[in-house]
């Protein structure tokens, strides 16, 4: 009678079994998905849901910076989670483009800390410990930055100012919880290029009706970059264009370089005196350098000396 009991509730186990759906499916199906919240802060351009529904954070970063965006992620089965990486699009200056160098190495398994590294311009990081997803724009020179954007755009991405094209990746990250549900958000990441210094100068009085104060405005820089060296050529000819010494095709003039005749100063001070030697018709040419390189074009301006008022 034993054995025949034991025998039936094996039975009635094998068709319960047979029946449902496994473990697995049935949590995936029926379980909940994580919650993800994304913080605004300092780092963030703007913070907001999109057509379907689903969250998005858009961030800009310039060579050399770091953004962090944080995540309140709040799931009933607790840790650990799972980050993965999907490109959707890359766009150059707001046009859709293909992007075949984008190389992801990523991690399935994000319970503390996951790197995904795109190209040798960019790393993400998931600090799973402090809910935040980390952005570092990895330029460290703007040759290295020129170098990457030829592999991944060998058929051009100068723009008409010589400068290059911002670059806007745009990627889903899903957040799968313990039991393989998941919840995306889109990350917009907006790579802005150097762009060249716009020199402003101004032309102030001396000691003398002959001396003139030659002053540069510190804060033309676009991008907010220093400026690490002024040139100003006085009553000569001005040579090259805005641009890099190691460019090859149009190489920027090297310090010291880009003029002749006239008086030729080159110098880390944004203000110079000029004593001039004639009364008259007179021309300043002004252009400057900004921290990764880059020379801004000559900027002129004609004065007149009046000896006479002496």
């Amino acid at each position: 009678m034993d054995l025949l009991k034991r025998v039936a509730k094996i039975l009635v186990t094998m068709v319960l079994f047979v029946s449902c759906d496994t473990r697995e499916d049935y949590f995936y199906e029926h379980g909940e998905a994580p919650t993800i919240e994304v913080k605004e802060n300092v780092s963030t351009d703007e913070v907001g849901e999109n057509t379907m529904g689903r969250q998005f954070v858009k961030t800009t970063l310039h060579w050399g910076d770091t953004s962090i965006v944080g995540l309140d992620i709040q799931d009933p089965y607790g840790k650990p989670y799972s980050m993965s990486f999907e490109i959707d699009h890359v766009s150059l200056d707001n046009c859709l483009t293909e992007y075949p160098y984008v190389l992801i190495e990523e991690s399935a398994d994000v319970s503390e800390k996951s790197l995904f590294q795109l190209t040798d311009l960019l790393e993400i990081t998931f600090d799973n410990h402090e809910r935040q997803v980390v952005i570092v724009d990895r330029v460290e020179s703007a040759k290295q930055y020129y170098e990457a954007y030829q592999k991944m755009f060998p058929n051009g991405f100068w723009n008409s100012e010589r400068s290059v094209k911002d670059m806007t990746i745009t990627c889903v990250v899903n957040i799968k919880n313990m039991i393989g549900v998941s919840s995306p958000f889109y990350l917009h990441i907006n790579l802005k290029g150097n762009n060249p210094p716009l020199p402003e100068f101004f032309v102030e009085d001396g000691l003398t009706y002959m001396e003139k104060y030659i002053r540069v405005n510190e804060k033309c820089d676009p991008d907010g970059d220093d400026i690490v060296r002024y040139e100003y050529l006085i009553d000569g000819q001005p040579l090259g264009k805005k641009g890099y010494e190691f460019e090859e095709e149009y190489p920027a003039a090297s310090a010291g370089r880009g003029g002749y005749d006239g008086t030729y100063i080159t110098t880390r001070r944004s203000g110079v005196n000029h004593a001039f030697q004639s009364s008259g018709e007179h021309t300043i040419a002004v252009r400057c350098q900004d921290e990764w390189g880059f020379w801004s074009d000559w900027v002129k301006k004609e004065i007149i000396i009046d000896y006479k008022k002496e």
